[in-house]
């Protein structure tokens, strides 16, 4: 059955809210004030899940989306949206989650720190290999379809996607329906390759050692299978921060927008030193740049990364700019923690985890042995407000800033300064 109404706001995730006999309906891909005509594809006691049929009036906030896969890719959410209604709508969202979920009642997060570069911004992407070709996962989170373009990565003259695929067409089957390629850029218009297979294929030495033919984009490339491992040409690559060089390399964690990661970076050093010059311990340090960065300004900082490749590299990045006042341990931030703040006790502790937040016994262990402050850099709202609310007894939050650091989709990236309570600043 089919139904008509008017898009009143829209969700955190980008769909768009309906209201409908009692239920609100969320109906992705529309923009406020889209008139519409949809679907209910399912019911729940207070809400429903719609899809749009067509739009009877376009909201004067919707323009033309620039991927052809738009609508399909479940990578973005918003290219239908002009940019000041992504940013609006990203805002509330940080802002509500910290009130509802995180309990800060009275959190008002000011406009978001806009990028400069809304496409071709991200470093890296993952795409999965299916049937000889690369593809990402559809919006409805299961199905592979092919990608012929994506720009948010890349421009669409530049036809790395074309070369990799055919690279992957190279292939034999086996090992290969079940795996990935990393895509990773270099100064300039470079890339890195690194496969991932279940097991090597048949030939892959001697389609992969050959990679510069098919992908004369590729400066280099990784592949491995359990119990093999193949490299080729360059697989490490660098780029700099506020002066500083740091080496990364497809297998470890870097900011995907270059623009605002410096932005983020440079907060993080300015909130750090404004709380006092003690020690800092920097959780999820990854290569070591807010760690690098701090120790230039004689803080004694404490790099954790269970990532060993990451560590090996934050050590690299460490002797490249010359810089003594680090220590870099491999460990599980849950494991060291409690040990650390007692030991240390630092001043300051930054977190930057994944998406999934902090671990319980992490909140535990920061409020048994609270420091004066903490800054945590989140890529979630939700997570971040549910590990806020665990630390309320011991931190009241002091301030929030959030970044446009996924321009097209609903990601956004916070920064969340906390203070001891009985601390003020």
């Amino acid at each position: 059955m089919k139904y008509e109404g008017v898009v009143t706001a829209l969700a955190f995730g980008g769909r768009g809210i309906v209201r409908h006999e009692g239920l609100v309906v969320f109906i992705p891909f529309t923009a406020v004030g889209d008139q519409i005509e949809f679907k209910i594809l399912s019911k729940k006691k207070n809400y429903a899940e719609g899809e749009l049929i067509q739009i009877l009036k376009a909201s004067h906030e919707r323009i033309t989306p620039r991927c052809i896969h738009f609508g399909v890719c479940g990578g973005c959410q918003l290219q239908h949206l002009k940019y000041h209604a992504q940013v609006d709508a990203k805002r509330l969202w940080v802002e509500e989650a910290l009130k509802r979920m995180g309990g800060w009642e009275d959190a008002v997060v000011p406009p978001l720190i806009e990028a400069q570069s809304v496409w071709e911004y991200r470093r890296r992407v993952a795409l999965h290999l299916e049937k000889g070709n690369i593809g990402y996962v559809a919006a409805d989170h299961q199905t592979f379809f092919p990608v012929e373009e994506c720009p948010i990565f890349v421009h669409e003259d530049l036809p790395i996607l074309e070369q990799v695929r055919a690279l992957v067409q190279l292939l034999e089957c086996s090992g290969v329906d079940d795996g990935r390629v990393n895509l990773a850029k270099t100064p300039g218009d470079g890339f890195m390759l690194d496969f991932h297979f279940s097991s090597m294929p048949p030939n892959a030495e001697a389609v992969l050692s050959r990679y510069a033919e098919k992908v004369p984009l590729a400066l280099g490339l990784l592949a491995t299978a359990p119990g093999r491992h193949l490299s080729y040409g360059i697989t490490e690559a660098q780029f700099s921060v506020e002066g500083l060089t740091f080496s990364y390399s497809t297998r470890t964690f870097t900011q995907n927008h270059p623009g605002q990661s410096a932005l983020i970076y440079q907060e993080l050093v300015q909130q750090t030193l404004a709380g006092g010059r003690g020690t800092v311990l920097d959780l999820y340090c990854g290569i070591g740049v807010s760690s690098l960065l701090l120790a230039r300004e004689g803080v004694h900082v404490i790099g954790v990364e269970s990532n060993p490749e990451s560590i090996r590299l934050a050590q690299i990045n460490q002797q490249l700019n010359k810089l003594k006042p680090v220590t870099f341990l491999t460990a599980d931030v849950a494991l060291v923690l409690p040990k650390l703040l007692k030991q240390e006790r630092p001043q300051t502790v930054i977190l930057n985890p994944p998406r999934e937040g902090l671990e319980k016994r992490i909140c535990e262990a920061l409020v048994a042995n609270p420091p004066e402050r903490l800054l945590y850099v989140s890529c979630m709202p939700s997570t971040l407000a549910r590990d806020l609310k665990r630390l309320r007894s011991q931190f009241q939050p002091v301030s929030v800033k959030a970044f446009d650091m996924f321009p097209q989709t609903t990601h956004v990236e916070t920064l969340l300064s906390a203070s001891r309570i009985g601390i003020t600043g």
